[in-house]
């Protein structure tokens, strides 16, 4: 049975959700221009004061409800906008490692992760057997782990002997 580390294994779900991650970059990217619409667009109404005594079921005023909405709308754009930098950094290191690997590995990673293709498909559109084009994608998702992940991948490749008394 193959073994993965932790991150091949977190390389592999990148990959395998790498059209989500683009789906999802579009939807928060509108999420974001409705937001900035509406807060470019927002009034605030003026307070009223009157001698007579208020009442009624509401703790907040029209002016601070107003206020309380903007303030919640400014938090879900700065949680949009985190998750778009979180998204899109993924994103950039999946392209950056893919354009470094080699073009066969390349492919077999491009066909089987993004266009969803079967082994068997891929191994007649390559030319190679399913078994030698599975092999391909496992060395090029090792690799990928570490250019993904750089160091903290590195440090999973050394081996630490430790020396036993008899």
């Amino acid at each position: 049975m193959k073994r993965y580390n932790d991150y091949e294994v977190m390389t592999f779900n990148y990959l395998k959700n790498y059209n989500q991650f683009k789906i999802a970059i579009k939807n928060l990217e509108t999420d974001k221009e409705i937001i900035i619409e509406q807060l470019t667009s927002f009034s605030v109404a003026i307070s009223k004061y009157s001698t007579e005594a208020g009442g009624g079921y509401n703790e907040l005023s029209q002016t601070e409800s107003s206020v309380d909405r903007r303030i919640k709308l400014e938090g879900d754009l700065a949680k949009i906008e985190f998750n778009l930098k979180i998204i899109k950094g993924k994103i950039e290191k999946i392209d950056r490692s893919l354009a470094a690997l080699n073009p066969d590995s390349k492919n077999i990673i491009e066909k089987r992760f993004f266009d969803t293709y079967d082994w068997w498909q891929i191994a007649r559109l390559t030319n190679y057997s399913e078994r030698w084009c599975q092999r391909i994608n496992s060395k090029a998702v090792k690799e990928l782990s570490k250019m993904i992940f750089g160091s903290y991948q590195a440090e999973l490749d050394f081996n630490f002997v430790s020396a036993v008394d008899n």
